[in-house]
């Protein structure tokens, strides 16, 4: 029997392009506990020196790959688990070691082995409690574990060391933060915060935050310095206050003189340069440094992109700018701002697989399906209406393709005919019946000639005028071209017939020459063939040809083959089942296995996979692009709307990280077998190159 070898990879964000929100638009996706999160209250999020993502539980650590959760839970009689599920706080050691902060203990969690070891404070200072819920990475390297009045070092050999810095304060400590130059803040419960410099020696002490009131202050819930070097304090009751480093005053917000709409403020975090995350019990809120104003995000749970919970417990900004939210009740939310969530159309009545699209002068879109009639859609309401040609017969309610002209749309059907439907008076007449027959596609010339290429013993039929011919001069003798699926004129007079078994006709009407382009790029090997000829898209330096068995053709406009793209170039084989060409001149393809955008630079195919986009198959010379630029792909079950203006590249793509190889079930074989050869422009396989010892096992 032959050795199984199988590899595990993690990858955070396989996208290589997104669609990108506006400015401070925010669509959020989530995990929750169908995801595999251990629960959902996440008090704590951290990001590792690995990239790996870490939320804190009420009922366990949750290690996050980007796809998969590793749970580290409590275990009643099992010291290998962790001392307690409830983890507060969570953070790294010089040895890359993690450490959780729970209710019960301290817990370290081994870099290499995994394994876990507890340690409980009280075994130190039988007086302090076993709560730890902080952690400072001290910048001379050192990590501290913070209890409610006690600081404890935690040491890279799994052992920790009380130590008598913060003597000095009487009340529970709730947050702490170093600074850019040093200084640590130290927020508290009852004594307002501390401030020590870099050897823990206090240098300030501010015991009442509001000098207006009597009472004592707010539990100062957390704290970040922002980008002028203050410091930004968010208080349990009192909203948010700003303490100026250089005058050592304080700036207060709360609901009375901002749209801070909840004064409980639990999280913090930097959005960019001039804008902050407050997360609150009341939701989410943008905080403006600058100006100084804080708006609130919207949160509608009913709708898809929102929050899913109003209760913010955690904020993150990872290293691939990506928001983490962590909620009380409703598990993680995340936003990146390098993609958004495609627009996806689903029909509200039955309409089988959704095909060609039109534009009618109102910017509304109207598609054919196959077996509703037609479906009208405006985008900017998402009104939807279903038109029929028959109410009771599906079959009679297939059509294949649509043309707009003026007020009318031509529809071809499954049966090979051919109707107009009038859109002011939303009725259908019959105009040509051929019997019998898909008719693949319709178009108009640029002498107002409509071509219709029926699968009859008439093949491809011209109308002028309402005259038809199947009979088209060539040298000294008459041809008719049978299969066309798709027609495209390339100049008056000049065509491309795509058809449906291998050829590609240029044929000019005024030369009365004709030939098959096919014979000239069709791959080579025997049996190959082109397929159907999907779409023909023509720009100003290129003539693109998809197939549905040699992938996509770039001719130039003298029609000699420049490339052929198939797997080799990014895209998944040799299937294309659309192409549109953006306003922008981007080139997008739909295959079998998804959406695909041509990058120029490195002359790549790189795939588009948003987040919700539900998987379908695409339909056969579906792709449209509308007057203002939106692409659409439809499908057998939805339609996918794209916005090319709104394209971004993603800076952060990260490398495939490698956690696992397992050989006939043999886990952990060490990954020094595993080499990288180059084999394109920066693009790499993985082999393996192991040892006689392993190949035997």
């Amino acid at each position: 029997m032959k050795n199984k070898i199988s590899i595990s990879f993690i990858v955070f964000c396989t996208n290589l392009f997104f669609v990108a929100t506006g400015a401070n638009e925010f669509y959020f996706s989530q995990l929750g506990v169908k995801d595999g999160l251990s629960q959902t209250s996440v008090l704590c999020i951290f990001q590792d020196s690995e990239g790996y993502l870490w939320f804190g539980t009420r009922n366990g650590a949750n290690k996050y790959d980007g796809q998969h959760f590793t749970i580290y839970q409590h275990e009643v009689n099992h010291p290998a688990s962790v001392s307690d599920g409830y983890v507060c706080a969570i953070s790294e050691d010089s040895s890359k070691n993690i450490w959780l902060g729970t209710r019960n203990g301290l817990n370290c969690i081994d870099a290499h082995t995994g394994e876990i070891t507890r340690i409980y404070p009280q075994d130190h200072i039988p007086s302090c409690s076993n709560t730890i819920g902080e952690f400072l990475r001290h910048q001379d390297g050192n990590l501290y574990a913070i209890e409610a009045g006690q600081l404890f070092r935690c040491n890279p050999d799994k052992t920790v060391e009380p130590v008598s810095f913060l003597q000095e304060i009487n009340s529970a400590i709730y947050s702490v933060l170093q600074s850019r130059n040093g200084d640590i803040y130290v927020g508290t419960t009852r004594s307002g915060f501390y401030i020590y410099n870099n050897n823990w020696e206090l240098k300030l002490h501010y015991e009442k935050l509001n000098s207006g009131t009597d009472s004592l202050p707010a539990t100062i819930n957390c704290m970040l310095e922002m980008e002028s070097g203050d410091i930004l304090l968010g208080t349990e009751t009192e909203g948010i206050y700003i303490y100026q480093t250089k005058t050592g005053e304080l700036i207060h917000f709360d609901h009375t003189n901002s749209l801070l709409n909840n004064n409980s403020v639990r999280a913090l975090t930097q959005y960019k340069p001039d804008q902050i995350l407050i997360g609150t019990f009341g939701g989410l809120h943008l905080f403006h440094s600058t100006d100084r104003e804080i708006r609130p995000i919207k949160i509608n749970m009913d709708e898809k992109g929102s929050l899913s919970h109003f209760s913010i417990h955690s904020l993150l900004m990872d290293r691939h700018n990506t928001l983490w939210v962590g909620t009380y009740s409703a598990g993680i939310n995340f936003y990146s701002p390098y993609y958004k969530p495609s627009s996806v159309i689903t029909p509200h009545e039955f309409t089988g697989t959704i095909g060609y699209a039109q534009e009618d002068k109102e910017g509304n879109i109207w598609f054919a399906t196959e077996g509703g009639g037609l479906l009208f859609c405006n985008i900017q309401t998402g009104d939807q209406t279903l038109y029929p040609l028959s109410s009771s017969n599906y079959e009679q309610n297939i059509l294949k393709s649509i043309l707009l002209k003026g007020d009318s749309i031509y529809c071809s059907s499954h049966f090979g005919a051919v109707y107009v439907f009038s859109i002011p008076e939303k009725k259908y007449k019959k105009i040509y019946d051929f019997k019998q027959y898909d008719i693949f596609s319709l178009y108009i010339d640029s002498l107002d000639r409509l071509w219709v290429p029926t699968f009859t013993d008439e093949h491809l039929v011209m109308i002028d005028k309402g005259k038809k011919t199947n009979q088209f001069p060539v040298d000294n003798k008459t041809i008719s071209f049978p299969e066309v699926t798709v027609i495209r004129e390339l100049s008056p007079g000049t065509y491309l017939f795509g058809t449906l078994r291998d050829s590609l006709y240029l044929y000019d009407s005024q030369k009365k020459t004709v030939c098959n382009l096919a014979k000239k790029i069709k791959p080579e090997g025997k049996g190959e063939s082109l397929g159907t000829i999907s779409s023909i898209r023509t720009d100003k330096d290129y003539i693109w040809i998809a197939t549905t068995r040699s992938g996509l053709y770039k001719l130039d406009h003298t029609f000699h083959l420049i490339k052929q793209y198939h797997s080799i170039d990014g895209l998944p084989g040799s299937y294309i089942s659309s192409l549109v060409l953006d306003k922008r001149g981007g080139i997008w393809v739909a295959t079998g296995n998804g959406i695909y955008k041509l990058n120029e630079e490195r002359d790549l195919f790189l795939p588009i996979k948003p987040p919700h986009m539900p998987p379908q198959e695409y339909t056969l010379h579906g792709g449209y692009v509308s007057s203002s630029g939106t692409v659409y792909f439809p499908g057998n079950q939805s339609i996918h709307i794209f916005e090319p203006q709104h394209l971004q590249n993603n800076p952060h793509i990260p490398y495939p990280y490698i956690t696992a190889i397992r050989t006939n079930n043999r886990q952990d074989i060490s990954t020094k077998y595993l080499r990288k050869k180059e084999i394109a422009e920066n693009r790499y396989t993985y082999y393996l190159n192991l040892p006689h010892s392993i190949k035997n096992i």
